[in-house]
């Protein structure tokens, strides 16, 4: 997957919503992925609420709009996570810090005992801080703002996983205007490269014993 073409890759736009901060102490309560080709067009979606079995903060309902009554019937995150993983291996995962999302998958993966596949991951954040480096901050929603992306509900797992992948378009557009001779050619390594994005499923397994 890492010598494909850009043109002739899926990418994943993931997001999740938690409990809290700590991938070893908190749980998902939403997960939502947009698989998309490269030219941005929406194949198929995933997306679930998850019961975390646990008393939510209200700081975490204000800024999700999840509240506890959405989550009481919700399913347990050892059935979403077996149909979850099968969409994260379609192609390129691509997440606003990454490393806070995929941290809270591969433990969740860890606690369900579900093995985690290989996969290719991109970091929008760290992309953005290269390709973008003209703007001082890089939060998903100061970088919709700066660059005029449209976006529905904010903290809402599908609507962040698709404002992600309209960063990541943009991204590839400047990255294309700047090669314009050999951006057809680019392969997802070089893009990687491109962009000093280095999460990988090794370094995750290493972080949490998967």
């Amino acid at each position: 997957m890492h010598n494909q073409s850009i043109e002739d890759t899926i990418f994943i736009g993931l997001d999740i919503e938690t409990t809290g901060l700590s991938p070893y102490h908190d749980n998902i309560i939403e997960v939502a992925v947009t698989v998309q080709n490269s030219r941005g067009e929406e194949l198929e979606t995933f997306e679930s609420l998850i019961n975390p079995q646990r008393e939510m903060s209200a700081k975490i309902t204000e800024i999700t709009s999840i509240t506890q009554d959405m989550l009481t019937g919700a399913p347990l995150i050892h059935d979403v996570i077996p149909k979850l993983f099968p969409f994260l291996e379609k192609g390129v995962i691509v997440a606003h810090n990454a490393p806070f999302d995929m941290g809270f998958i591969v433990s969740e993966a860890k606690r369900c005992e579900y093995t985690v596949p290989d996969m290719c991951i991109l970091d929008t954040l760290t992309m953005s801080r290269v390709i973008f480096s003209e703007y001082h901050r890089h939060g998903l929603q100061n970088m919709a703002a700066e660059l005029h992306l449209p976006q529905d509900s904010a903290h809402r797992a599908l609507s962040d996983a698709r404002l992600c992948m309209r960063l990541f378009a943009r991204m590839i557009d400047r990255i294309e205007s700047e090669n314009p001779m050999f951006f057809p050619a680019m392969t997802v390594q070089e893009l990687i490269d491109r962009s000093n994005t280095t999460i990988t499923t090794e370094k995750l397994r290493s972080m949490y014993g998967v």
